[in-house]
């Protein structure tokens, strides 16, 4: 999950107010999933919920959703916010994973988790957590096949943001300025965001040796996700049974909500 150093106050702000809509639509689409695999009330553990774009929508389809960040000043936002959910501080991947019917993790929030050997704890907790049929999904940002580099602004009435994400070997860093106006002018604050990138593909391998049945896909039920991230749709098998070798596959959604 993202480190506490993370998303502090004014970023936690500027991410709520301009980059909140995918987590809404995201969140719809994780809600046709579940109901396709049956499960149409219950307990989902959301990890990252941010300021609580993706939580409103997983309680207004009648779940009980326990949320959690690693950023204080997103719990804040998120507990102002949402109204009928649970609220709680956690770190991927030692966070403390209740029994549920779903884990949800949108945004790709996973790839925030440092180095390569974190996914595999993380994903026998939420194997121990889950319930025999239950559903694990999220989206994480892919890597590159060689280095890159993009730049990537925007400016709203009342703050700015610039990032620049450097690419390199299966680890980005984003460097991240922005400006906030304040009753003094504009306050500059710098953070510095590191992703370990894994291929859907590694990750489905590693799920199915979890106890899971996966599938690789473009998007969650018809909200698609950026070309250069994958959604992982993964459930659990009953008795903990090792999903086939050949089950995961791949596939590209254009339709959109």
């Amino acid at each position: 999950m993202r480190g506490a150093s993370y998303y502090g106050p004014d970023l936690a702000s500027i991410h709520d107010a301009g980059y909140s809509d995918f987590g809404r639509a995201a969140a719809r689409g994780v809600v046709d999933v579940l109901r396709r695999a049956g499960i149409r009330r219950g307990r989902i553990v959301e990890l990252g919920c941010g300021a609580g774009a993706a939580t409103r929508e997983l309680v207004a389809a009648g779940y009980d959703v326990l949320a959690i960040d690693a950023s204080p000043a997103m719990l804040r936002l998120a507990r102002r916010q949402v109204h009928g959910a649970r609220f709680a501080r956690g770190r991927l991947p030692a966070v403390t994973i209740p029994s549920c019917d779903a884990v949800v993790a949108i945004g790709e929030v996973l790839s925030y988790m440092q180095g390569r050997a974190a996914f595999a704890p993380l994903f026998r907790r939420v194997a121990c957590a889950l319930r025999s049929g239950g559903v694990f999904a999220f989206d994480v940002r892919q890597p590159a096949r060689r280095a890159t580099q993009t730049v990537h602004g925007r400016v709203a009435a009342d703050w700015a943001v610039l990032s620049i994400a450097t690419e390199t070997r299966g680890t980005l860093v984003r460097r991240i300025t922005s400006f906030r106006r304040t009753r003094r002018g504009y306050r500059r604050r710098d953070e510095t965001h590191r992703l370990t990138l894994l291929p859907a593909t590694e990750l489905a391998r590693r799920l199915r040796r979890a106890g899971f049945v996966v599938r690789v896909a473009g998007a969650y039920g018809r909200v698609c996700v950026p070309a250069t991230h994958a959604v992982v749709i993964a459930r659990k098998l009953a008795g903990g049974r090792r999903a086939p070798a050949d089950h995961a596959t791949r596939r590209r959604v254009t339709a959109s909500d």
